[in-house]
């Protein structure tokens, strides 16, 4: 047990809970806690803190509680899971706590026995008592809701269209062409089949309401593992793109040491990023315009997301409400642009696309996948912050990332000729300029005024001119 878990009938009044059950016995046997002992705690369903023991005897543990920071970041896959072997789906259920997955979807499958759905598992309170394993083992609060579906057509003709809304659907299949590793990173809705797979029938169900198949490597693997397969997925994305980054700086990396905009303590000048040149250049106006930088500005604003899940839970100036404000409004615009997409460009593949060098920005035959260079440029993530230099790290690696946006923006008012991206494009420069003017001001709150931070106040306006941002 790695947080103690309150819920509505431990409180003795708004700040005092009593516990008389087996977390009093573990906070007393295996903790092996004291008066004025600190312990890590959380409301379920809501935020995280700490309770101190103020009293604990053989009939229970009395703590004062303060909630005072949320919860871990959800993980981005909602999951729909044919109904596994009861032996297994006890074990399967914490996984997915422990992920911080929000939605789990128990499905009927062809190749799932019917005896299955008569497991007492099913029942709610076996589902809650197993999820909760999760969420004291991963030091969370928020658990999986879990929905039974026992007809697999009528969920997935009548409910997986709206489930899928704004985001990609993606169905585990071994013959699939691409691999979930090759897809774009970001919220989804991945489906996994019973031991055996689904039947061919079932993906080609699923894929006519949207799904799309994909692989998940080149062996065979049983359901559990093909779970924590697709649940580690973004997570060893993350990995591997702060790896790949280490290693392109490592040659200059004292160099570079000097120069890092993010440090707290050095208070260096913020290098101004060339964002008018290759970094968020889309490409030349054309029919394909709009799709290339749907798929720029969606990597873009992903960026924006990651960025600010790393101070969610700063208080003072404002800083974790600012993160949460931009996760919030740049994830329904990601939403919007994927449903855009969708709409516009059945025919286009999957994966975000990029103009191949000297290619014609009318013909979608010219279009390319985008490379995980170009992801990286676009989402402008770098390195992750330490817990020490992260707020410095957020507001000035923010600026930059608005600024880009900005950049962006002011390309597509100039190259799109569609009323909805144009829209779009303003509502950024508005939203976004706003921003950035709040970001100085706290970086100011903090002691920091460098002229690098005016550098995109040129892009505020809608009738920017044109003039590029030049490196200094």
């Amino acid at each position: 047990m790695n947080i103690v878990l309150l819920n509505a009938g431990d409180w003795c009044d708004a700040s005092v809970a009593v516990l008389r059950d087996r977390r009093a016995t573990h906070i007393r046997e295996v903790l092996k806690a004291q008066v004025g002992d600190s312990l890590r705690v959380g409301l379920l369903g809501g935020a995280c803190g700490q309770g101190q023991v103020e009293a604990i005897d053989a009939d229970g543990v009395r703590l004062r509680v303060m909630l005072n920071s949320p919860p871990p970041a959800r993980h981005p896959f909602d999951l729909v899971l044919a109904l596994p072997r009861p032996k297994m789906l006890r074990r399967m259920l914490r996984q997915c706590a422990e992920f911080g997955v929000n939605h789990l979807h128990l499905i009927h499958s062809a190749r799932v026995e019917k005896s299955y759905w008569q497991s007492p598992l099913l029942h709610p309170d076996r589902l809650n008592e197993a999820l909760l394993a999760g969420l004291e083992r991963a030091r969370d609060t928020i658990a999986p809701v879990v929905h039974l579906h026992r007809r697999f057509r009528p969920f997935v003709e009548d409910g997986l269209p709206g489930l899928c809304a704004g985001r990609p659907c993606w169905i585990a299949d071994i013959d699939a062409p691409i691999s979930l590793a090759e897809t774009p990173p970001g919220p989804a809705m991945v489906m996994i089949g019973p031991e055996g797979g689904f039947v061919p029938f079932e993906v080609q169900l699923a894929a006519s309401v949207g799904a799309r198949p994909v692989g998940l490597g080149e062996r065979i693997l049983s359901v559990d593992t093909a779970l924590v397969t697709v649940l580690g997925r973004p997570v060893v994305q993350r990995l591997a793109m702060g790896l790949t980054l280490a290693l392109l700086l490592s040659p200059v990396a004292g160099a570079q040491a000097q120069m890092d905009p993010h440090q707290h303590h050095h208070h260096e000048p913020m290098p101004v990023m060339d964002h008018s040149a290759h970094m968020h250049d889309v490409g030349p106006a054309g029919s394909t315009y709009d799709l290339r930088w749907i798929d720029s500005m969606v990597q873009h604003h992903t960026g924006a997301l990651r960025m600010s899940e790393f101070v969610f839970d700063i208080g003072a100036p404002g800083v974790g409400s600012l993160a949460k404000a931009i996760w919030r409004d740049q994830a329904q615009e990601i939403k919007a642009m994927g449903q855009w997409r969708k709409a516009w460009y059945p025919e286009a593949p999957v994966h975000p696309v990029a103009l191949r060098p000297g290619g014609d920005p009318d013909a979608m035959a010219d279009l390319i996948r985008m490379s995980p260079a170009q992801i990286e440029a676009m989402q402008m993530m770098a390195s992750g912050p330490t817990r020490e230099n992260r707020v410095t790290w957020f507001l000035e690696g923010m600026l930059q990332h608005h600024g880009g946006a900005l950049i962006m923006a002011h390309d597509a008012l100039n190259k799109s000729r569609n009323i909805t991206i144009r829209r779009l494009a303003r509502d950024i420069i508005v939203a976004q300029g706003r921003e950035i003017i709040q970001l100085r001001r706290m970086l100011q709150h903090d002691g920091l005024n460098k002229p690098e931070y005016n550098a995109y106040d040129r892009f505020f306006s809608l009738n920017w001119d044109g003039v590029q941002v030049q490196r200094r």
